[in-house]
C-alpha cells in the first residue's frame, strides 16, 4: 500500500511539476510575443551635434510634441501605432531636435537601459518650416556595448511624411538582441546648413533571464527525474 500511495504522490507531483514547466514557458513565450513600445533613457553620443540647448537631442526621447503619450515599457507597440499619434513640432516650445548649422549628417547613439530584443522603430518629422531639413535616409544598428565593438545591422530606411501631421514612421527592423541602438543619419531632404526630427521610440520584447531559464530547465528536468522513478 504504501508503494502504491508513493507511486501515486510521485505522479501527481510529476504532473504538478510539469504544469508548473508549462506554465513558464507559457509565460515567457507571452512576455516574448507581447512588443511594447519604449523611449530609450538617454544618448551616449552624437556626432551632429544641437543647435542649441532648446534644440537638444534630448527632445527626441522626452515624448513632447505628441499628440497621444505611452507608458514606457508598459504600452503596447501595436495599439499605440494603431492610435495614429502625430508630433505637432512645438507644444509650446521647440520639441525637436535640430543639427548646428552646417552639421547634417552623422550618428546617435541611444541607450535602451536594458537588453532587449529589438523589432521595430518609429520615427516622426517636427516643425512645419524649412521640410527640406527633415532627416530623409538613415541606418539602424544594434549592439550589446556603447562603443559598438560588435553590432548587428537593423535596416535602412527613409523617413517620410514630414508635412503636417507629421504622419509617423513605423519601421520593421531585422530583429536583433541588444541595449544600444546607433542612428545614422545619412541625409535629408536637400538642406545644406541643418537637419532635424521630432522623436524616436522603439519596439521590444523582454530577454528572459539566465536564472529563469535554468529554473524552467530544472523544473522539466525535475519533471523528468520523477516519471523515471515511478
Amino acid at each position: 500500500m504504501n508503494n502504491s500511495f508513493n507511486r501515486l504522490s510521485l505522479g501527481h507531483c510529476g504532473r504538478a511539476l510539469s504544469l508548473t514547466a508549462m506554465g513558464l514557458l507559457v509565460a515567457f513565450s507571452f512576455k516574448a510575443d507581447g512588443a511594447v513600445i519604449i523611449s530609450p533613457t538617454g544618448v551616449i553620443s552624437n556626432t551632429v551635434g544641437n543647435e542649441s540647448s532648446s534644440f537638444g537631442i534630448g527632445n527626441t526621447i522626452d515624448q513632447s510634441g505628441l499628440s497621444i503619450t505611452f507608458v514606457s515599457g508598459l504600452t503596447d507597440y501595436s495599439a499605440y501605432i494603431s492610435s495614429r499619434p502625430e508630433h505637432e513640432g512645438v507644444a509650446p516650445v521647440p520639441s525637436f531636435w535640430l543639427s548646428p548649422q552646417g552639421s547634417t549628417t552623422g550618428t546617435i547613439v541611444y541607450d535602451l537601459g536594458g537588453v532587449y530584443r529589438i523589432e521595430r522603430a518609429v520615427m516622426w518629422h517636427g516643425g512645419g518650416e524649412a521640410p527640406e531639413r527633415n532627416v530623409n535616409g538613415i541606418s539602424l544598428a544594434t549592439s550589446l556595448n556603447a562603443t559598438f565593438t560588435t553590432s548587428q545591422t537593423a535596416g535602412d530606411f527613409n523617413v517620410f511624411g514630414f508635412a503636417p501631421p507629421y504622419n509617423l514612421n513605423d519601421f520593421d527592423l531585422t530583429d536583433t538582441t541588444g541595449r544600444y541602438v546607433r542612428l545614422t543619419i545619412n541625409s535629408n531632404y536637400g538642406s545644406e546648413n541643418y537637419t532635424k526630427f521630432g522623436e524616436i521610440a522603439f519596439a521590444v520584447s523582454a530577454i528572459p533571464e539566465p536564472s529563469s531559464l535554468l529554473l524552467l530547465g530544472g523544473a522539466a528536468g525535475l519533471t523528468l527525474g520523477r516519471r523515471k522513478r515511478v
